[in-house]
């Protein structure tokens, strides 16, 4: 096991009522610290590669209160000085510390108050960059997005903030030698999840590749949306009947639908939708189809 960094005290702290005896389910604080670790080695990879691998662990020194959580940073980095912080290693340590919430400076941008500004809404074209990152250069700026709008990121980020969705815990803090950095509240939380369900349309018009097709109506078809897979049921009549005739579908055709999409938001906070095409529009083969292929040539 490599030895911790030796970096400022740095913690999380689950604030709130439920807690205050140093108390907290442990499945509840699960969910946390795996997001904790998920984001801490998905932002070092994408920040460094697989030149410096840093990934987050926790102190033996577990202590009460709210329920403190200490934390170190683990590397394995080969090279070393006695002053880690005039070394690239040192700058790298401190840019990560920075991002995750535990920055030296207050007020440096990192990627729990984005969330919060943002509503967990990714950053877009439409965005005032340089108002939202007026104190990153444009290579700092490219690098902030990149991470923040990486779906592990996103995921990870969520997943250390699942704490607050239980009764009784209602802040998430990132401290740095017992100083409040950064916080997120239950209700930056729901407004993050308001956020990103009101984006969903829950009825579009939309032009699909078809990646794999069903043969019966009860199962799913695999399609893709500009890269972006998912399931979906056709409860389109007209489209099994023609299903039925012979007509065959298959992967690089393409279909235009009605596609309705319905969602529900587990215990844990994990936004899970429910994809189905009522009507099909129109159907782009990649070849010409064949009905008579898949006749019986016994058949007279």
């Amino acid at each position: 096991m490599p030895p911790a960094e030796k970096v400022p005290e740095i913690s999380v702290h689950y604030v709130g009522p439920a807690v205050e005896n140093g108390r907290i389910d442990l499945f509840v604080l699960s969910d946390g610290l795996r997001g904790l670790g998920r984001l801490t080695s998905r932002v070092s990879y994408l920040m460094f590669g697989s030149e410096l691998d840093y990934r987050i662990e926790l102190d033996s020194q577990f202590q009460t209160g709210s329920v403190v959580i200490p934390l170190h940073i683990l590397t394995d980095a080969v090279a070393k000085v006695e002053n880690a912080l005039l070394s690239r290693h040192g700058q790298a340590l401190s840019s990560l510390l920075t991002i995750l919430g535990w920055g030296a400076v207050s007020g440096a941008f990192n990627l729990y108050k984005m969330f919060k500004q943002k509503k967990g809404r990714p950053i877009t074209d439409e965005d005032d960059l340089v108002r939202i990152l007026a104190r990153l250069d444009n290579i700092e700026r490219l690098l902030f997005i990149k991470i923040y709008n990486d779906a592990e990121v996103q995921a990870a980020l969520r997943a250390a903030l699942r704490p607050l969705r239980a009764d009784g815990i209602v802040e998430f803090q990132t401290r740095r030698r017992e100083v409040v950095v950064e916080t997120v509240r239950q209700s930056d939380l729901k407004s993050a999840d308001e956020a990103e369900e009101s984006a969903i349309q829950e009825v579009e018009e939309k032009v699909l590749d078809i990646e794999k097709a069903a043969l019966v109506p009860h199962l799913s078809w695999h399609f893709s949306d500009e890269g972006s897979a998912f399931d979906a049921r056709i409860q389109d009549a007209a489209l099994w009947e023609r299903v039925a005739k012979g007509e065959r579908f298959g992967y690089g055709d393409k279909m235009r639908v009605e596609l309705r999409t319905t969602f529900h938001r587990d215990s844990r906070g994990r936004l899970n939708l429910e994809r189905t095409i009522p009507k099909v529009i129109e159907v782009e083969h990649a070849s010409q189809p064949q009905p008579l292929l898949w006749k019986d040539d016994t058949e007279q």
